[in-house]
């Protein structure tokens, strides 16, 4: 009897946190995204936290929005252009594997 064997191993299907990796995330590009036009306006200041699964390719798989400050006024310009962002993939034991991080982005006024 002969037992089958696929020809390329299972894929590994965890989400592994930034302290499970040997190596982060990083962005290819500017993680911040450009001010919305009406906040900066109207001078409002804030934040938005957003939790966001990288896949092993680097690839924004999902990002959603746990907190902001103010509520609602950023959250529209962080979701779009995060999901646009390409990442370095996330590295555990030398192998690109996928990611789920929590990063707090701020909107301040310069002068």
């Amino acid at each position: 009897m002969r037992l089958f064997a696929p020809p390329h191993p299972i894929a590994d299907t965890t989400w592994y946190s930034a302290r499970q990796l040997d190596g982060v995330p990083r962005p290819l590009t500017n993680l911040q995204p450009p001010y919305p036009q009406q906040a900066h306006r109207d001078g409002v200041e804030g934040g938005v936290t957003v939790r966001m699964r990288i896949d092993a390719r680097g690839e924004v798989d999902a990002v959603e929005v746990v907190a902001s400050n103010p509520p609602g006024v950023f959250d529209a310009a962080v979701l779009e252009h995060l999901k646009q962002t390409r990442f370095t993939p996330g590295q555990r034991n030398g192998t690109a594997v996928r990611v789920e991080l929590t990063v707090r982005l701020r909107f301040e006024l310069t002068d």
